[in-house]
């Protein structure tokens, strides 16, 4: 190299710059300088338990957990969203490696903000196919709904549609006729 001349160094981790300089003389002398720092990487996230994709009637406890294989992970932050796709703002901080609860009925995607000392930031999510999964309430009568509702004597059977809807779907209904209500 140059005397003078700048050097770089464009892979990521911990490193000593060595320099072995030789005077007119024909003299050596060797010195060395650092710790050079880098990392341009993001930190990774681990979800614990990863989604399943199955329903369940229970609040959805998640931990995640963000590492940094050269730096270390000075900031946190998650949001709940019903979409794949991370939002772009509205995180909020938590402690690394504890729990975050979603106690709200749907199909949810947890998204993770993690940040390193070096500055650099990273978002991970639970999946972008398989959402976790709640649904604590029953069908109730806002979500059957009766075509026609009512009918007025007639001579012909009765024939009602029932249509009926709730968050996780309809795994099976039934039915019966009685003369009260």
């Amino acid at each position: 190299f140059t005397n003078g001349s700048a050097l770089s160094q464009s892979q990521d981790g911990s490193w000593y710059l060595h320099i072995r300089a030789t005077n007119g003389a024909g003299l050596t002398g060797t010195t060395y300088s650092g710790t050079y720092q880098k990392d341009a990487t993001g930190p990774t996230v681990s979800f614990s338990p990863t989604p399943s994709g199955s329903w369940t009637t229970s609040n959805i406890s998640v931990t995640p957990t963000a590492s940094d294989t050269l730096s270390s992970v000075t900031a946190t932050q998650y949001i709940w969203s019903t979409s794949s796709t991370p939002p772009t703002t509205g995180y909020a901080n938590f402690t690394n490696g504890t729990a975050l609860t979603q106690s709200s009925d749907g199909s949810w995607y947890l998204h993770i903000l993690a940040t390193n000392s070096a500055g650099v930031s990273s978002v991970t999510s639970s999946s972008t196919t398989v959402p976790y999964k709640k649904d604590a309430t029953a069908p109730t009568a806002s979500q059957i709904v009766f075509n026609p509702t009512t009918r007025s004597w007639n001579s012909s059977d009765i024939s009602v549609t029932v249509n009926d809807s709730d968050t996780s779907g309809i795994s099976s209904t039934q039915y019966s006729w009685s003369t009260t209500t």
